[in-house]
């Protein structure tokens, strides 16, 4: 079987984007086979046709097989799991509650807890990194290490801004599901 990678990253904020990514390369003929950060993306050739991917984020999964088992049994094929992500993907069938995985807002509010628990952690990871490494040696700033300096900025930049992305979200969930406006 043919197969085929692609290098790209995705941050925690861009699961959404993630998702759309998986969906447009299996239109045009390429299904998720796996995913390393060495080796990104694997896809292998299939038949163009309309998938729905779906990525639900656990840290911890108690009985895998009862897991999986559970969102096969809902129509879901599972794919792979990388970094607590768990990939799924169904072929598209025109319904419009085919497309996500959580059909309850108490499931989506969940989800969105558990990721803003995450993008907080690596907020603080970040901080604690940048401030013993950083700030006690201002002249990392101007050496050979300032890509250093520059990718743990662009790491906690991200973080944060993540972080405040999904607390939002939190908010509105939860502003709905007090008004009973979700499912």
């Amino acid at each position: 079987m043919e197969t085929k990678r692609i290098f790209r990253f995705f941050s925690l904020a861009e699961y959404g984007e993630e998702q759309k990514f998986l969906e447009e390369m299996h239109q045009k003929g390429w299904k998720l086979k796996s995913y390393t950060v060495f080796r990104g993306y694997v896809f292998e050739k299939c038949i163009p046709e309309n998938w729905i991917y779906q990525l639900d984020y656990r840290d911890e999964v108690e009985d895998l097989n009862a897991y999986i088992q559970l969102f096969q049994d809902c129509g879901w094929e599972y794919v792979m799991m990388f970094n607590s992500f768990y990939y799924f993907r169904r072929k598209e069938n025109g319904e419009e509650n085919n497309s996500e995985i959580f059909s309850d807002r108490e499931t989506r509010r969940e989800y969105c807890e558990s990721i803003y628990k995450r993008s907080v952690f690596l907020t603080l990871f970040c901080a604690i990194i940048f401030s013993i490494i950083i700030v006690p040696k201002p002249e990392l700033i101007h050496n050979e290490c300032s890509l250093v300096f520059i990718i743990i900025v662009l790491l906690m930049r991200r973080s944060i801004c993540f972080t405040g992305y999904v607390r939002s979200i939190s908010i509105r969930i939860n502003r709905l599901y007090e008004n009973d406006m979700l499912i």
